[in-house]
């Protein structure tokens, strides 16, 4: 077993696999091959939990000539580290006993029974199957489909290792906003400073999930169409007179924003949601209904969901949808949609 003298770890004769001790934080080494499990490193709510409780649950590493190499565990031994803790717990694998590649999928095991990657970290863990295992794309999505979205195949995994390559401040918005790989494939089309203004506000507005693919993808149809930075689109006055608007809550102007550019890239379809709602609002049995979500554009389709208020309006609304006076409208509500 692994016993402390002063700061150093003595090693006696041992036939187990893992032999748990008490190893100085400072002597573990830590290699980009298991660094890639952990974007970022800094976790605040585990920091406070180490600061309150210690480490509880030890970290993994594999003993080597110079040392040990930390397998699992990254961010807990950085908490150790920024609070000063000098001991840290550790489960220790024997040296030579199993291969780096066996080491790998112990991390990948350890890391994947208690939580979902992010992309930063899913294009970490692929790059190192490719390029330091040699793993075939048709293995990776064979093995590890279950746990990383590959529902892109190849392409998807080629975006992934292309978001790992990223610089910091980049990769710690797409972890920071959770985004997935479609909605950050627009950022690359961005230029630096057009990111810039792109993080700006996503970070005031605090937009995130479908709204802040929404928001992409509008700027980036709006830059491509009319040649305009996305730094220029998100500075017109329109804009600006619905972000500076102390009167209206963020989520206000979430929606007003959206809409804002939304009629910057449909004006003909922003036209046809004005019809749409005149039409709706003269129809018998559409007067006690609403539109939730409000209208809303996908490529160049108009979308709208009606709902109802009870299961009485739903029906009346069924009855008028067969009366005459309203068989023209719903004609060109259809076409509107």
């Amino acid at each position: 077993m692994y016993k402390m003298t002063g700061k150093s770890v003595i090693q006696t004769k041992i036939k187990a696999l893992h032999e748990f001790a008490w190893i100085p934080a400072d002597s573990f080494e830590i290699t980009e091959c298991f660094a890639v499990f952990s974007y970022p490193v800094s976790d605040p709510d585990l920091e406070r939990s180490v600061r309150e409780h210690g480490i509880i649950n030890p970290v993994t590493a594999a003993e080597t000539e110079k040392g040990f190499q930390l397998i699992c565990g990254n961010r807990r031994l950085a908490s150790a580290k920024k609070i000063g803790i000098g001991l840290v717990p550790a489960m220790v694998i024997r040296k030579n006993r199993i291969s780096t590649n066996q080491l790998f999928d112990l991390a990948y095991s350890e890391n994947v029974s208690s939580r979902k990657f992010n992309l930063v970290e899913a294009g970490g863990i692929i790059s190192m199957l490719v390029k330091k295992f040699g793993m075939k794309p048709g293995e990776i999505l064979s093995r590890y489909h279950s746990v990383i979205d590959f529902r892109s195949g190849r392409d998807g995994l080629e975006r992934l290792m292309s978001i790992y390559m990223l610089e910091d401040k980049i990769k710690t918005f797409v972890v920071k906003w959770n985004l997935t790989v479609s909605t950050f494939s627009r950022m690359l089309d961005f230029d630096e400073s057009d990111r810039e203004s792109v993080f700006e506000n996503v970070d005031r507005l605090q937009l995130h999930g479908g709204k802040l693919k929404q928001f992409l993808e509008l700027i980036f149809e709006v830059h491509r169409r009319d040649g305009i930075s996305a730094a220029n689109i998100l500075t017109e006055s329109g804009f600006l007179e619905i972000l500076e608007n102390d009167k209206i809550t963020t989520s206000q102007k979430q929606a007003k924003l959206i809409k804002y550019l939304s009629g910057r890239r449909y004006p003909e379809l922003s036209e046809r949601a004005r019809t749409f709602l005149k039409i709706a609002s003269e129809m018998e049995g559409l007067k006690n209904a609403s539109f939730s979500p409000p209208l809303n554009f996908e490529g160049s389709r108009l979308f709208a969901k009606i709902s109802f208020r009870s299961v009485e309006d739903l029906d009346e609304f069924c009855k008028n949808v067969n009366m005459e006076s309203n068989r023209d409208r719903i004609r060109s509500l259809l076409e509107l949609l």
